[in-house]
């Protein structure tokens, strides 16, 4: 069972969908479940600190 984010199971609930008439929410879902490996890390900012710290050591300490 699906859990309603607003507590409870949902009490209505198909292979592609499922409903909660009570809190008014309803989830569909297409394809198989995303897993956290199917999630990409963002990229990293690249360090402003030499460039805003004019001449002086970066603040997150890197070396440029």
């Amino acid at each position: 069972m699906t859990k309603c984010p607003k507590g409870g199971d949902f009490p209505e609930e198909t292979a592609s969908a499922a409903r909660c008439a009570e809190h008014g929410i309803t989830i569909l879902w297409h394809g198989d479940p995303i897993k956290d490996s199917g999630f990409l890390a963002p990229p990293a900012a690249p360090c402003l600190g030499p460039v805003l710290s004019r001449g002086r050591p970066c603040p997150c300490g890197c070396t440029p």
